[in-house]
């Protein structure tokens, strides 16, 4: 039976696996995710908008999707990827916390179906992976 340190690697591993693959799934639904926004940013303004916007947006939850993805592989199997779960799970929460300031048109009602709640776990991730 595994010791409960490598139990507990594999459980981190899954959390932050499943929290990169919502962000590569959403990607694919963005229309029905943000049904409500306003195309619009409040940290970008009138600087970029509409479509533009939207493309921006999918591609920063695809970066920080494949990077917590691979976060959860090095965190799973750190022989695969020895000691590069922490510099991975660091850039890939910052791009995931990035994209939600990014679209995110600041009205209160719109922050946790804008991205708020991934924002938060993604804070998170950088916190543990930082080590605060």
């Amino acid at each position: 039976m595994p010791s409960v340190t490598v139990l507990m690697r594999y459980l981190i591993a899954l959390a932050i696996g499943c929290h990169g693959m919502t962000y590569v799934l959403c990607s694919t639904q963005i229309q029905v995710m943000l049904r409500d926004w306003m195309r619009r940013s409040l940290v970008l303004g009138t600087a970029l908008s509409g479509d533009r916007l939207e493309a921006l947006a999918v591609t920063l939850w695809i970066i920080a999707g494949i990077g917590l993805i691979c976060a959860a592989v090095a965190i799973g199997l750190p022989s695969l990827m020895p000691g590069y779960w922490r510099p991975i799970a660091t850039g890939s929460s910052l791009v995931g916390i990035a994209s939600f300031l990014v679209i995110w048109d600041g009205r209160a009602l719109g922050f946790a179906s804008e991205g708020g709640v991934g924002m938060i776990i993604s804070a998170m991730i950088l916190a543990g992976a930082v080590g605060v």
